[in-house]
């Protein structure tokens, strides 16, 4: 009722506005999707294989997904380390250490708290995974791409409404082998790697920064 009341609504994805429509509202809808700040600096490559994934410990966001992968380079004798991050909301962390000690991963692991500033967790590594099942967006995706951070994510919507094949590897979230081979070949590549750092920043400073959003959205606010 409060949303019908608006002369337009801002939706954050084509997968958002589709969510609106299904509950009724029958207004104006404009999808912008998120703009972030371009980085002044950018990702510097460890040079190793450094594998990370930052998000809350909720068991849709595909953390089972990411150690069944683990799991199968580890099978392959690909040396790696995981670097896992995020807050804990119901207690899923502990489920997850039963399951990285049943895989035998317990060495390759290391968790840490929500970090304050992403940034400075996209620093350890050098390829960011993720698996999610369903998101409204994927904002922490659009920060790795502002740094340049090469990612492996689910190929769903929203995500691949602004990830494409030049600034990412979209997979399908349940294929464990191929996900695996994707990451140890990507790791193994480091001109890969810098080709989608480049598009990555490219895109965001030209289609997807904070100033092209502001200016969308000032747009829509003075439109008659």
């Amino acid at each position: 009722l409060f949303i019908n009341r608006a002369d337009s609504v801002i939706a954050i994805s084509e997968k958002v506005k589709s969510w609106l429509v299904s509950r009724g509202v029958v207004n104006d809808i404009e999808v912008i999707l998120y703009g972030i700040e371009p980085k002044k600096e950018y990702h510097n490559f460890q040079d190793s294989h450094e594998i990370g994934m930052a998000a809350r410990f909720l068991p849709w966001k595909g953390w089972e997904n990411l150690i069944a992968v683990m799991s199968r380079i580890n099978e392959l004798g690909f040396s790696f380390n995981l670097h896992l991050a995020g807050s804990d909301d119901i207690g899923y962390k502990n489920e997850l250490v039963s399951l990285i000690e049943h895989k035998g991963l317990e060495h390759n692991v290391i968790f840490y708290e929500e970090f304050q500033n992403i940034f400075d967790f996209f620093d350890l590594i050098d390829v960011f995974v993720f698996l999610s099942e369903s998101e409204g967006f994927g904002l922490v995706l659009l920060e790795a791409m502002s740094y340049g951070v090469p990612i492996v994510c689910s190929d769903i919507a929203p995500i691949n409404e602004f990830v494409d094949s030049k600034t990412g590897i979209l997979v399908d979230r349940e294929d464990i082998d191929g996900i695996a081979g994707k990451i140890i070949s990507l790791l193994s590549n480091k001109k890969e790697q810098l080709t989608m750092k480049e598009n990555q920043i490219y895109k965001v400073s030209n289609n997807l920064n904070a100033e092209i959003m502001t200016t969308k959205v000032k747009e829509l606010y003075y439109s008659p």
